[in-house]
């Protein structure tokens, strides 16, 4: 090896980029490593069906938690001022738990309607947990967004170890226990103590204080008006594309068959959506400092895409290669089904990796109304295609339907956030 190319590797390296992405990409796996290794023993001491009532509480969970911030949360690393950060920081969190209030009110009064979309089932049990929950979920986000600003991102990783493992423990425990809704439970379990971390962190730390003022809160809440304006509804869409494939899947197919969709989801769909979070945490940060600078930012944009393709291209092929024998041996007999279903998702997956950390170029260059148009066409071809496939053909068929579209489609988002980090208009 050349001495340019070991001085230029090494420049890499001691980079504080790459120190900030390798401290929340390491971080971010740990935190999926542990919940990841008991998962053979959780496949154990649960069923399909349980796993399929699991992964529609948390679409419908994800779902109605994508708004409830009014996306304001986003903005809190933008201004060059951290008192209208702190503001915003408010915001968000005041939003949210009015929106729980008015979410827990509609489960009041329609509650046996709300229960029904739930599959039945024990989950009549809980549903009245979902408004707090949801308000945890996103204060939870508000306040990761504040520690990305400050870049304080071990704290940042800290608290989703904590998540993840809380969640896992309280899941064998009561599995053990023979509770069938233990899988529910540690779900909650896990958001809780990742709040109190980080509100425990928040009130130890020395922070500077900032007078509040309900007349620039309101000023705040004017100047990004754009943000609830598109990208509520832009994430609205673009939750719903993500999550409601499980509620789709369940109304048409058999329970086992959904379960099995939903352990793949939670051994690889949610790894490899923190470990892009993680990355693109980083990147928003990075990349938002050099727009503002410069108005484009299309280094830290060629570097990132570069870390995550060969970050993620040879593990998944590795995957796609051997997918049914590893689930059989992991998990058991029962569900080496489970490897076929990973095969035909692999390849948006990929795609999903590499684009969407990249697509925060969205919100960087404050292109909401593009990300809207995006989100529109990804609900009309992903839910919409999904919905009508899944009436006419097999699982299968429709998996490899909502595959093939979800893809194209992160292809577009990837070159339009291409266009934008070059500082183009389109």
């Amino acid at each position: 090896m050349s001495k340019s190319i070991k001085d230029r590797l090494l420049r890499i390296v001691k980079a504080e980029y790459f120190r900030n992405v390798m401290v929340l990409f390491t971080g971010n796996s740990v935190a999926r490593f542990f919940p990841i290794l008991v998962t053979p023993l959780l496949t154990r001491l649960y069923t399909p069906a349980q796993f399929t009532l699991l992964g529609v509480y948390t679409s419908i969970l994800t779902i109605a938690a994508s708004i409830a911030t009014g996306q304001y949360e986003w903005a809190v690393i933008l201004p060059e001022d951290d008192r209208r950060a702190a503001h915003l920081l408010v915001l968000s969190c005041g939003i949210s738990l009015c929106y729980s209030f008015l979410l827990a009110g509609v489960f009041a009064v329609y509650g046996e309607n709300v229960r029904s979309l739930f599959a039945g089932g024990d989950i009549g049990n809980v549903i009245h947990f979902i408004p707090g929950v949801v308000f945890v979920v996103a204060a939870v986000r508000s306040l990761q967004q504040w520690l990305i600003r400050q870049k304080r991102f071990r704290q940042l990783t800290f608290s989703t170890v904590v998540q993840t493992s809380g969640q896992a423990a309280v899941q064998i425990v009561l599995g053990f226990a023979g509770l069938g809704l233990g899988l529910i439970f540690g779900n909650m379990v896990g958001f809780m103590g990742a709040f109190l971390f980080i509100l425990l962190l928040l009130f130890t730390s020395r922070n500077k204080g900032f007078a509040f003022s309900a007349v620039f809160l309101k000023d705040t809440m004017v100047a990004y008006k754009h943000f609830p304006l598109y990208r509520t509804f832009s994430v609205l869409l673009n939750t719903s594309t993500a999550y409601l494939p499980v509620i789709i899947f369940a109304r048409y197919f058999d329970q086992n068959l959904v379960g099995y969709y939903s352990l793949c989801i939670k051994v690889l769909g949610l790894p490899i959506i923190l470990i892009a979070r993680a990355v693109s945490d980083v990147f928003s940060q990075k990349a938002a400092r050099e727009f503002t600078e410069r108005g484009e930012c299309m280094s830290t944009f060629r570097y990132t895409l570069k870390f995550l393709f060969f970050t993620s291209f040879p593990l998944l092929l590795l995957l796609f290669i051997f997918a049914p024998f590893l689930f059989r041996v992991v998990f058991g007999q029962n569900w080496e089904p489970a490897g076929g279903v990973v095969r035909i998702l692999i390849p948006m997956y990929l795609l999903r990796f590499i684009s969407s950390p990249l697509s925060r170029m969205f919100i960087i260059s404050e292109r909401l109304k593009i990300d809207l148009y995006w989100q529109i066409s990804l609900f009309i071809l992903g839910i919409g295609g999904t919905i009508v496939v899944a009436r006419y053909a097999g699982f299968n068929m429709t998996l490899g339907y909502f595959s093939a579209a979800y893809s194209f489609l992160y292809i577009v988002s990837f070159a339009v956030s291409r266009g934008l980090a070059r500082g183009k208009p389109d």
